[in-house]
């Protein structure tokens, strides 16, 4: 499979999964995937304290089109569920709507990344 070209695939957006960690708090995901029935896809995924909902402008002249799932410094859905990519955007705990501590760059979220 040619991952860089993009295939026929629908984007399915799920937003504000629930996500247990090991200590059992919750952390809350958007998750954009292909839809590709019983197909398996790679993820990108990240953790963040800058809030999975904040919608990002990019700049005017930036090469890449502004889109509604648009967020800081994470990947388009636009551009990577197309090449068979699934994207999950967490928010850390203690930002957008995981509740608890926010204590970024911390052993404790390391943990709930790993």
């Amino acid at each position: 499979m040619n991952v860089s070209q993009p295939r026929d695939y629908k984007l399915i957006v799920e937003k504000d999964v629930q996500v247990p960690t090991r200590d059992g708090a919750i952390l809350y995901a958007d998750v954009f995937r292909p839809d590709g029935g019983a197909e398996r896809f790679p993820a990108i995924m990240n953790i963040s304290v800058y809030q999975k909902d904040k919608l990002w402008i990019p700049p005017a002249d930036l090469e890449e089109k502004p889109n509604p799932y648009m967020n800081w410094e994470t990947a388009n859905p636009l551009w990577w569920c197309p090449r068979g990519y699934a994207l999950v955007r967490v928010d850390a705990r203690g930002s957008g709507k995981s509740p608890g501590q926010s204590e970024p760059s911390s052993y404790q979220e390391a943990l709930d990344f790993y």
